[in-house]
């Protein structure tokens, strides 16, 4: 049985605990523009929530998930 894309980042959510997008995407192999809608449709199923925000190297600020 193949996990569908919404699985795969609800699993590596699981791994890392807490994620941006571009975490997940590098962790996945993911374009981030297949990343960020698979998330967006789990945190309207409310299986991710906002765990925080984290500045990043480039000195802009992104959003750390993580699974309910």
């Amino acid at each position: 049985m193949r996990c569908s894309r919404q699985q795969q980042v609800l699993h590596a959510l699981t791994v890392l605990v807490q994620a941006t997008d571009k975490q997940l995407a590098s962790h996945l192999g993911w374009p981030i523009n297949c990343v960020t809608p698979r998330r967006l449709e789990l945190v309207r199923k409310d299986l991710v929530i906002e765990r925080g925000v984290v500045r990043q190297k480039n000195g802009k600020k992104a959003t750390l998930w993580t699974t309910t």
